[in-house]
């Protein structure tokens, strides 16, 4: 039996293959150092805390499937490598028993037939350089602040709303919204940048193989045709799935914000309210009619203030939940499968 296959190219993928494994650690590292710092929150029943919960399960898939893809690469190259050295020995029998994988031929692609060598063609690191792209404004304690600059606050007033409503609103929202979320947002942009890097990598094994493709013929090159073509579109489709990610977390980013333009407006509204009836409580019978009033407008607000927050805790699951729920994770179910030499 004789098989066309030239072995040197063989180990030219091999290389290709290892050489891309190595960019996936590089992946792994970027994802541990944006994606495992420490991201705290100081209210465990705040904003923030509540999607930490989250972002916790998202990196632990994250990081269970990069490591996935590394040893796919790896130990497709290992496999590979024993395939190029039987081919190169003289035991007849085995090349022949290895030659009886069957496969169904797979459909090349037209650019395939003009592709040469095994250089990378693209450097998935390219994307990894510096520090994530992420939005400043996303950070709604930002927000709080302007609470300060444009109306006064002193200590009596806030004492005097929480005497009577027994909240006080700037230091529970403080303590609502607070946390790390720079941290956070650079979390969201390195999903999207991890997962144009693994895009990458799929389009280095894609691009190589089809010179490997050219080397080798016969049943078993088929059959490894088609298991690296299956491993290069997993890394592909790495991008829509972080992409998701990374979508989800400037979906939250946005409804923080949103949320604590209400929580300030409402401050105000509540702040404002208490100066006039402090005001009027000083007055004569009819200022204290007016004043029964504002402290009706007062409780009023409060009471919004902490519906809205709680309703936002309550949202927090279901911005997630598309992308963090049982069979929704577009981290999980994906099945990762290298090559294989049987019989090798």
């Amino acid at each position: 039996m004789t098989v066309k296959v030239k072995t040197a190219d063989l180990r030219g993928y091999v290389a290709l293959l290892n050489r891309n494994a190595e960019h996936n650690d590089k992946v792994l590292a970027y994802l541990r150092q944006w994606c495992g710092a420490e991201m705290r929150a100081i209210d465990s029943e705040g904003l923030l805390a509540k999607a930490l919960n989250f972002h916790d399960r998202f990196y632990a898939d994250a990081e269970n499937l990069i490591t996935q893809l590394g040893r796919a690469l790896r130990g497709s190259a290992a496999e590979l490598a024993k395939a190029a050295t039987l081919y190169d020995g003289s035991d007849q029998a085995a090349k022949e028993r290895f030659e009886r994988q069957y496969s169904n031929p797979t459909a090349r692609e037209g650019w395939e037939a003009g592709h040469s060598g095994f250089a990378d063609y693209m450097n998935p690191l390219d994307v990894l350089v510096g520090t994530p792209s992420y939005q400043e404004f996303s950070d709604p304690t930002k927000i709080l602040d302007k609470i300060g600059d444009s109306i006064s606050i002193s200590g009596t007033v806030l004492n005097f709303i929480q005497e009577v409503t027994g909240v006080n609103p700037l230091d529970r929202a403080g303590r609502f919204f607070a946390g790390n979320w720079e941290a956070y947002s650079k979390a969201a942009g390195a999903w999207r940048a991890i997962g144009e890097a693994l895009e990458r990598i799929g389009k280095n094994i894609d691009r190589g193989l089809a010179s490997l493709d050219r080397a080798w013929e016969g049943s078993a090159s088929e059959a490894a045709y088609a298991t690296f073509q299956a491993l290069a579109n997993v890394f592909k489709d790495m991008l829509s799935r972080f992409t998701k990610l990374h979508q989800t977390y400037q979906e939250f980013a946005e409804f923080a914000m949103y949320t604590a333009s209400l929580v300030v407006d409402t401050i105000k509204m509540a702040i404002d309210t208490a100066l006039i009836l402090l005001a009027r409580r000083k007055g004569g019978p009819f200022a204290e009619a007016a004043a029964a009033f504002e402290m009706f407008k007062l409780v009023k607000y409060i009471g919004y203030f902490s519906w809205t927050l709680i309703t936002a805790r309550g949202a927090i699951a279901t911005i997630f939940g598309a992308t963090a729920g049982i069979g929704s994770s577009p981290l999980r179910g994906v099945g990762v499968a290298g090559y294989d030499a049987p019989g090798v």
